[in-house]
């Protein structure tokens, strides 16, 4: 088993946005933490374990 930390603590203030930098949306409509959750369980499978760490 594998185990993956995404530090999700970021405010997103220089991106000029009214919530927190994870729940920004990419050009496809996905939000940057959907990425970063799907990306790992794509490539580690679904036993991944995945801690995400807020601020």
């Amino acid at each position: 088993m594998c185990n993956v930390v995404i530090l999700a603590a970021g405010l997103g203030t220089r991106l000029g946005r009214p919530h927190p930098k994870p729940l920004t949306r990419l050009a496809d409509g996905r939000t940057i933490l959907r990425l970063q959750l799907h990306n790992p369980r794509t490539h580690f499978g679904p036993s991944l374990h995945i801690m995400v760490v807020v601020g």
